[in-house]
């Protein structure tokens, strides 16, 4: 066991004093999960400022702390991830929904091409919302936009939600929770998101 003495990632004013550069630390904090996710397939679940320091070496290099929540990723699943992202980054549907069933995530005997639709309409507002870049709006005409979009699918929507199509594993639960976390890390970099590192 070693001793790693460092600063707590949300102590900003401390990182500012010891040099370490925060657009370069919250991108190495994305990178270190996503490294862990898809080459590891096991990765830590908890990745919050109490357990998360870093040093000043090299613009600020990351301590993870307390390992008693860790969780793997079956080889299928990792694979079925990569092929998520990829599905995502070329826009195509298809290739998310495969990837979502290669999971075990999308059930197999659903109605895909109301699934797909579905898909469709988020994909779009999620390439929509990336070229955006950070919200501007504020979080009632978010919520207005949002409304007015789901209601324009809504009879898919309610279809697809009738079906119960999807059926999460439960280490789902502790990655959404850690790219939440991540996602998070906008007081080091207001433009940070870890969205763009997977693209």
């Amino acid at each position: 066991m070693e001793y790693c003495p460092g600063i707590k990632i949300s102590e900003t004013e401390e990182l500012a004093r010891n040099g370490v550069n925060r657009s370069l630390l919250a991108e190495r904090s994305g990178q270190s999960y996503l490294t862990q996710l898809f080459r590891h397939g096991f990765f830590h679940c908890d990745p919050h400022p109490g357990n998360m320091s870093v040093d000043n070496v090299d613009g600020g290099r990351l301590i993870y702390y307390d390992f008693g929540m860790m969780a793997e990723i079956k080889p299928k699943v990792k694979e079925g991830l990569v092929n998520l992202i990829f599905g995502v980054y070329e826009g195509n549907e298809k290739d998310i929904c495969n990837a979502l069933e290669q999971m075990g995530i999308l059930n197999q005997n659903v109605d895909r091409i109301t699934v797909e639709k579905v898909g469709r309409y988020f994909l779009k507002s999620f390439r929509e919302n990336m070229q955006k870049g950070p919200p501007s709006k504020s979080d009632a005409q978010t919520k207005a936009e949002l409304s007015e979009r789901l209601s324009a699918i809504g009879e898919d929507l309610v279809s697809v939600g009738d079906d119960q199509p999807f059926k999460f594993p439960a280490t789902f639960t502790f990655v959404f929770r850690a790219f939440t976390t991540l996602e998070g890390r906008q007081s080091l970099n207001f433009s940070y998101s870890i969205s763009l590192l997977l693209a």
